[in-house]
This record gives structure tokens, sequence and C-alpha cells, in this order.
């Protein structure tokens, strides 16, 4: 199971007071935000089935982030009075009224946290034609639009390698620090393994004949450790992109494994795992999960290339390039052990950091 660590102390406070009863919650989009001496003091919050509600806003509220900004940026939404701005506030009961500027009563509470949720960023950006495009910026990515609201792509923000772990396996923390600071660097150099903005002129193509209750199709690149060694760690990159134009924002995803030296962080190349040629890994791996029925084998076998194979501690994984052939996967005791490296072969048993 993944889990990014973006979570602030602050958050992770707030939601375990929040399991014992004692605080409320109100969500909604911020307005009629009122200020006094350039602090704000309250706010108007409209849930999503048009209930309003007044915040009042003490010095000691506690703002936190859930969008990247930091508390003093969050406030600078709130004050900018921009549209379509999403909170999410706490409180500890304690109900009175608030009077807007335009006479309106509302039932109002005191809050004792708020986080921004998400704010929209008007014209960010734009299609090749000049089309113009508002983003919405959420908690853990970005939804591209159409001035009429029509959303074309959301953006997950990209995860890891450094701020993502996966239960039972050796996080990135357990390479050296020389190791850390080269394989950083090697993601950082390659970068998203997608283009936003083909994917955004992908998906106006066929907005207009997409479902429109259907879900919003995203993209999203993770990189987490897949499996170690003594030696060496893997990490597995995986994308997810949309399939445009049947209607329904179906995915199809890339996977890509990286090997390292875990004290020096030197890149391994695939083919230096490997005891064989290409050719004969096909034929190996063929072999070890049956695939004999023709024309099917010597399709595979010359479609195979090293780099669609992804490692785990368990064994390996080929896929081939927009499923244009079925994938397999086989097990290091079925014989995969024979055609690899002994440094390359991972634990069976997940080290846990620090063992």
């Amino acid at each position: 199971m993944k889990k990014q660590i973006c979570l602030s102390l602050v958050f992770l406070l707030v939601l375990l007071t929040a399991c014992s009863g004692s605080h409320r919650f109100l969500s909604g989009q911020v307005s009629d935000v009122r200020t006094e001496d350039g602090a704000i003091v309250s706010f108007v919050l409209t849930d999503e089935d048009g209930k309003r509600t007044g915040v009042l806003v003490p010095e000691d509220a506690h703002f936190t982030s859930r969008v990247g900004a930091d508390a003093a940026e969050e406030r600078a939404l709130l004050l900018s009075g921009r549209p379509e701005t999403s909170v999410h506030v706490e409180y500890n009961g304690g109900k009175t009224t608030l009077t807007t500027d335009s006479g309106e009563k509302l039932p109002a509470y005191t809050a004792w946290f708020i986080a921004v949720n998400g704010y929209l960023e008007p014209d960010a950006a734009s299609l090749r034609d000049g089309t113009p495009l508002d983003l919405f910026h959420w908690t853990n990515g970005t939804t591209y639009r159409l001035k009429d609201g029509t959303e074309l792509l959301y953006e997950r923000d990209p995860v890891g390698p450094e701020n993502c772990i996966v239960a039972g396996q050796e996080s990135f923390e357990a390479l050296s620090e020389a190791a850390q600071q080269k394989v950083a660097a090697y993601f950082e150099e390659r970068g998203l393994l997608y283009n936003v903005a083909e994917e955004l002129e992908r998906s106006y193509a066929f907005c207009r004949t997409r479902d429109p209750g259907g879900p919003v199709p995203g993209v999203w690149q993770d990189i987490t450790p897949a499996a170690s060694n003594e030696h060496v760690m893997y990490f597995l990159t995986e994308v997810d992109l949309p399939i445009h134009g049947d209607g329904t924002a179906t995915m199809e995803r890339l996977c890509l494994s990286d090997v390292f030296d875990r004290e020096t962080g030197a890149r391994i190349e695939t083919e230096d795992l490997f005891t064989c040629s290409r050719e004969e890994a096909a034929q190996v791996l063929l072999d070890l999960v049956q695939i004999t029925e023709q024309p099917l084998r010597s399709e595979m076998e010359a479609a195979f290339r090293l780099e669609y194979i992804t490692f785990s501690h368990s064994g390996v994984s080929v896929s081939f390039p927009g499923g244009s052939l079925p994938g397999f996967g086989c097990e290091y005791d079925d014989g995969l052990r024979d055609i690899l490296q002994p440094w390359a072969v991972p634990l069976k048993e997940p080290l846990a950091d620090g063992k």
C-alpha cells in the first residue's frame, strides 16, 4: 500500500483530534470575506448543497496547507476574495449568528483550524489555438478547464521517489546519502514521462463526445521503491495516461524499472542484470510461463525488450507497449535466477529501513 508523505504534523494532529468527536467540520466555497486592519475576521462558507454558514476567525485560528501554500499564502487567498476558493474548517461548537454586509443573517461558528482545499487560477494556461484555460489547484493536483467550466484534464502531482513509501519495502532514505543525491538527480533530470500540453489537446478534441457525468481524464506519475537487497535498490515508475476518444476516460499504464547501486547511486543498465542476451532472455522467460502457441510466441520474441521488464521482490513482470501483446510474470524461484546476476536478485522478504 502506497502512502504519499505530504501531511504536516499539524494536520496529523487534526486527524487525531477529529477522531475524538470533540470538533465539528464544515467544507465549501468562500465568499463575503470580512477584514479588520488587514486581518480576516469572518467569511461565509457555501457547501455543495448551497447551504450558507458564517465562519468567525479569531486571531489564534490555525491556517495550514493542503495545496502547497504556506499559512501566509492561504490567508492571502482568502483575503483576495478569489472565486471558488474551497476550504475545510474545524470548529468547537458554540453556535452564534453572522450578519453579512447585505443584511443576511446566518448561523455561524468560531473556527480553530482552516485549510484551503483548492483555489481557482483564471487564464493560467491556454491551448495551441489560444483557447484560454482556468486551473483549479487541489490538494494533490490540478484540474484544467475551459471557461464554460468543462473539465479537460486532471493532473495529479507527481509522487516520489523521495516522498513515497511502500509497505514492507525499504524506502529511499535507506540509500546512502551519496546514493540519495544521485538517484534524486537522475529522476529529476528524466522528468515527467508524459506531456500535459499534448494530453490537453487530445482531451479538447474529444471533450464534446465525452459522457458529461463520467470521470475527467487524468494523468499522473508515481516513482516508488519496488525491491532491494544488500547491493541494489529497484524503483518502479508508473505513468497512467488517459485513452481519449472512447467516451469513457479509460486509462493505460506505462511501467518502467530503474535499478541503482545502493551505496554509490550509480544507475545499472537492465542488460547488465542478466547473464545472457536479450534474445536468450526472451526465450527463457517465455519458456518459464509456457507460451508456445504460434504465431503469438514468435511475435512476443520479436517485440520483447529488456526495458519492458519490471522487478519486484517476488519476481518480474513483462508488459508490451499499449497492450499490443499480452503481458506475463514469473517468480525468481521458477528458474529466473538462472539468467540473472546473483547480486541482482532482490531479497524475497524485503528489507525494512535500517535493517
